[in-house]
């Protein structure tokens, strides 16, 4: 139970540290960079036990609010990489990311979108990735956790294709 509580005390500075990047705040990601360093190593250590365990193909969610310009843009995108600076919260799940892609409050301006990723275990080299719902306060989100990467400030995932939700 303990080592439950201190993971999900990591997660929560995992979400700390996530908005730090994306400020691009230089000397407040300098400061935190034993820590980015350390969730790096301990996302890696999840990555390979998962990838002993599974060898197929995983299919990941990720709901987003996007303006009507950037949707069109993503729309325009399916089936290119990407890239994004941080941590990317996925789920295992479709109807999780439904569901907060639909959650209230709507922003004026803004749609809701689901994402789904496909992550090839077999081919992934520069990706790490970990299942992390055994941890979570939620475990029924099914939550995988994508890196920053390694050998960049930035990911590359492919993106497969993206949904509309009114």
């Amino acid at each position: 139970m303990k080592k439950k509580q201190q993971t999900q005390k990591t997660l929560k500075f995992f979400r700390f540290i996530n908005k730090t990047l994306r400020t691009q705040d230089i000397y407040l990601i300098y400061q935190l960079r034993f820590y980015i360093k350390d969730f790096s190593e301990q996302l890696e250590l999840k990555f390979k036990e998962l990838k002993e365990e599974q060898k197929d193909i995983l299919k990941l969610y990720r709901a987003a609010k996007l303006s009507s310009d950037e949707l069109a843009n993503f729309q325009n995108s399916i089936g290119n990489l990407i890239s994004c600076s941080g941590y990317l919260s996925t789920s295992g799940e479709y109807s999780v990311a439904y569901g907060f892609a639909t959650k209230s409050p709507k922003r004026e301006g803004f749609e809701g979108a689901v994402f789904e990723y496909i992550v090839d275990l077999d081919v992934v080299q520069n990706i790490v990735l970990a299942v992390i719902h055994e941890y979570s306060a939620f475990p029924e989100e099914a939550e995988v956790i994508v890196d920053i990467g390694q050998r960049k400030n930035k990911i590359s995932i492919f993106i497969y294709r993206s949904i509309e939700i009114d």
